[in-house]
């Protein structure tokens, strides 16, 4: 039995002219499979905020909007 936890980016949304939306899935996995439901959370990155430990995916959006 090899548990394993599971974290991606799955939903990042431009909202309104200066903010950016990312939605942030959990897995659990087990020897594949999930076992249970997935849980999420969100945050926002505004142009003031330091957005340098994001998801790569995060970051390139952030950069072309907030530069």
């Amino acid at each position: 039995m090899a548990l394993e936890k599971i974290q991606e980016v799955d939903q990042i949304e431009v909202v309104g002219e200066y903010a950016v939306q990312v939605r942030q899935s959990t897995k659990v996995m087990d020897d594949g499979v999930q076992i249970g439901g997935e849980s999420y959370h969100r945050h926002v990155v505004h142009p003031d905020g330091n957005w340098s430990n994001e998801d790569a995916k995060v970051k390139k959006i952030c950069d072309a909007l907030f530069d």
